[in-house]
């Protein structure tokens, strides 16, 4: 083999190597891209469920629900006290289960069945 036949092979594997490089660069690029797109779809999903977040908030504040616990400092007495009877009120209520609750609620409903019905006027039927 001669020089230029080296030559030759080393020119061509630069070549191919060029070329395979700018390939691959090519799909990082594309990668690259893509990542960057979906960053900018999430973070704008983000800001939207964020709006909609503070959106919510501002109009169950605005509503004026006395539900949950206020933070404040000065507690009355009286508060302390209902505080603590709701407590106990619920977990007295827990402590019967839902056997008790079921078997109450069916015979309610049964009460609420068993009241006389009118009669009615019209005659059945004899054939």
């Amino acid at each position: 083999m001669t020089f230029s036949t080296y030559l030759d092979v080393a020119i061509s594997l630069v070549f191919v190597f060029f070329t395979i490089s700018m390939f691959v660069s090519g799909i990082v690029e594309l990668i690259n891209a893509f990542w960057e797109q979906r960053s900018k779809l999430l973070q704008l999903a983000l800001q939207k469920k964020v709006a909609y977040l503070s959106y919510l908030q501002t109009n169950i504040d605005a509503l004026h629900l006395s539900i949950g616990w206020e933070l404040t400092t000065n507690i009355t007495v009286y508060q302390w006290i209902t505080r603590v009877l709701g407590w106990l009120l619920t977990i007295a209520a827990l402590s019967f289960g839902a056997p008790f609750w079921f078997d109450l609620l069916v015979k309610l409903v049964n009460i609420r069945n068993t009241a006389r019905r009118p009669q009615s006027s019209v005659v059945p039927d004899s054939r």
